[in-house]
């Protein structure tokens, strides 16, 4: 199973981040969850970084996201 987050950010670009979900990174996606719904409710300066293979890191400064749209999907991670 993955979690897929769609970003649009305020100049109009998206980026998509899968994530796997497994035993061992479970809470740490809801942790991600719970920061971004924070962040886009309450207005809190959040950074969040996700790891695109083969490219290391990304980092998602949540001041620049309009919207952020999720998806659970089954399946095996990859």
């Amino acid at each position: 199973m993955k979690m897929k987050f769609d970003f649009l950010y305020k100049n109009g670009t998206k980026e998509t981040f899968d994530q796997p979900i497994t035993e061992e990174n479970h809470s740490a996606v809801l942790e991600v969850l719970e920061t971004i719904e924070t962040a886009m409710r309450k207005g809190i300066e959040a950074c969040i970084t996700f790891e695109k293979e083969g490219h290391g890191g990304h980092y998602v400064r949540m001041s620049e996201v309009v919207r952020v749209t999720t998806n659970v999907i089954e399946g095996e991670s990859e």
